[in-house]
């Protein structure tokens, strides 16, 4: 289509009548030229004009027209005249707003300089006038009857069309002896094909992704369709592909701009779970369909004889969303758990519950050096050990400046400390003193176990910084979208304030405090490349902080710290509840 053509289709379906006899002559020369110029003012005029903008505009609109009356793989003549499909599509004309232009204002010497002396009129033939309405129902009665011919012939020219591409496969085993290979094209004529065992990444050319994981069996229809008779798949749809349908046995489920789940069971039974945006869920047959919209954070099942679906929990942990052969690597949604990673896992469960890192030297430890409070060290400490911690440090110790990262970064933002602190940096939240039974730490009343609720314990003047740069290295096709934690001074500090003895103490105005509120404060911090994002004082009687903060692509150093606040450092057992660094896929 060249750029004149685009200009007259343009036009005419912005306002035909503001189009000239000339432009109109033009245009129904241009589509009548050549088939694929017809081929193209069909898909522009009644695709773009209606089609597209009811999809963009209405979900029921997306049902009806993307429902399986829609799909190639079964289509007919009675389907494509569906009344619903057609009366939306009077409606959206009928409703759409006129559009009014403006003709540009002639100047009036340009008007005088056009009227011809009387004396020089000659007598012309007369030219036969061409009835702009007639002309403009001729192009749209000659489109129509051709989009009809294109589209009925069609249905039968569906068959043997590249549409897709095995773009990946983790250790894969095919049923068939002509199994696919990485970078093999898939037809619509294809057989089905039998994943027994790993993963398998198709991408279709309108960059829809599909993630299957075996065992399953399942076949490419179309362009924007695969057929799942059993197994698990994921779908990634972009905004310009949607209306991407998965059918199954008892039911189809269109992408109305989504991320979503399907899993089919070998009884014929339907899951669908939803990630991100919302789907239409049609189960049954015929006349008695049923036709459902299903949301973010919902999930459906239908029973294989069954024509209503039921609600059941969201879990969208249970597809393989992302793969990598390469690395090995298949991503199911999980965040990467910071406490996991003290622990010296990959952020997704391999850490070692009460595993941390020993202050003054940065190695791993699971053993308390000392129960007392004790004199921190001064200066950076890295942590070879570990490739996602980047160092340990003491903040506001013995100068105004603090180094918070390897490439040599300092922060004034610290207040100076005593530099005291308990135990290690630990992945699990409990305390253990020469006068306190060891105990798990809470906040707002939720114990923090380290399993169903982990956490980092950080007595105050401890901080941490992470290499988000090496994380993003074993991760990829998934980026760091945020950080969130909630943090605070566990409710547990009160009771053993209570029974405390503070008589053989200094009495020094912190102490008092201390022993007369039964409350301990600490500051929290939080700093991106440097970059204080978070600082905030929370006692063990108030409510829990929440930082959830963007995390830029760009960002390589995520910095945590706790110091004392204006009650000394007694006390202070303070913990990073549920710290994650929360994914999302990079597609």
């Amino acid at each position: 289509m060249t750029e004149r053509s685009e200009h007259l289709i343009s036009l005419f379906l912005l306002d035909p009548s503001a189009m000239t006899e000339e432009q109109a002559r033009e245009l129904s020369s241009w589509i009548s030229q050549d088939t694929r110029n017809t081929k193209e003012f069909i898909r522009a005029s009644l695709f773009r004009r209606c089609i597209h903008d009811i999809l963009l505009s209405s979900d029921e609109g997306r049902i009806c027209i993307l429902h399986d009356s829609m799909t190639t793989s079964d289509a007919n003549a009675e389907s494509f005249f569906d009344k619903q499909f057609w009366h939306l599509l009077l409606q959206e004309e009928a409703t759409a707003p006129k559009i009014e232009i403006e003709s540009p204002a002639i100047p009036e010497h340009e008007l005088f300089q056009k009227i011809e002396p009387m004396q020089q009129v000659r007598r012309e033939k007369k030219v036969r006038r061409i009835n702009k309405k007639s002309l403009f129902k001729a192009i749209l009665s000659t489109a129509a009857l051709i989009f009809f011919v294109f589209y009925f012939a069609s249905l039968y020219n569906t068959k043997n069309v590249e549409v897709a591409t095995l773009t990946d496969s983790l250790n894969a085993q095919w049923a068939e002896s002509s199994a696919p290979t990485i970078n093999s094209r898939l037809m619509t004529n294809h057989t089905p094909l039998m994943l027994r065992k790993g993963y398998a990444e198709i991408v279709f050319d309108n960059n829809s992704k599909v993630v299957v994981e075996a065992p399953a069996e399942f076949q490419v229809l179309s362009y924007d369709e695969i057929k799942l008779t059993y197994g698990r798949l994921y779908v990634t749809v972009p905004q310009e592909a949607m209306g991407f349908i998965v059918s199954t046995p008892n039911s189809k489920i269109i992408d109305l701009g989504t991320e979503f789940g399907v899993q089919t069971d070998i009884n014929g039974s339907t899951e669908l779970h939803v990630a991100k945006g919302k789907t239409a869920l049609v189960s049954g047959a015929g006349d008695t369909k049923n036709n459902i919209l299903v949301y973010a954070g919902a999930a459906k099942k239908v029973a294989y004889d069954s024509l209503e679906s039921i609600d059941i929990a969201c879990n969208n942990r249970m597809f393989a969303r992302y793969i990598d052969s390469k690395s090995r690597f298949v991503w199911r949604g999980q965040n990467i758990s910071l406490a996991d990673i003290v622990g010296g896992g990959n952020g997704f469960g391999s850490g070692v519950l009460n595993q941390g890192i020993e202050v003054s030297t940065g190695r791993a430890t699971f053993t308390l050096a000392t129960t007392d409070m004790h004199a921190g060290r001064g200066g950076y400490v890295r942590v070879p050990s570990n490739p996602y911690i980047d160092g340990i440090f003491v903040p506001g110790l013995g100068s105004d400046m603090t180094q918070i990262n390897s490439v040599g970064l300092q922060t004034g933002a610290f207040p100076n400390t005593s530099g005291m602190i308990w135990g290690y940096i630990i992945n699990g939240a409990w305390h253990h003193g020469f006068d306190v039974e060891r105990h798990n730490l809470q906040l707002d009343g939720v114990t923090y176990d380290g399993k169903r609720n982990p956490a980092i314990t950080m007595h105050s003047n401890l901080a941490i910084t992470f290499d988000l740069h090496a994380l993003r290295e074993k991760l990829p096709g998934v980026s760091i979208k945020s950080f969130s934690s909630t943090f605070g001074v566990s409710n547990t500090v009160e009771k053993w304030l209570k029974n405390r003895d503070f008589s053989d103490m200094d009495q020094s105005p912190e102490v008092v405090r201390l022993a007369r509120e039964h409350e301990a404060t600490a500051e929290f911090w939080v700093f991106l490349d440097g970059e204080k994002v978070l600082q905030q004082k929370v006692s063990s009687a108030s409510k829990a902080g929440i930082v959830d903060v963007p995390v830029d692509e760009s960002v390589r150093f995520l910095t945590l710290a706790v110091t004392e606040a204006d009650d000394t450092s007694m006390f202070d057992w303070a913990l990073f509840g549920q710290p994650e660094l929360i994914l999302e896929s990079s597609n």
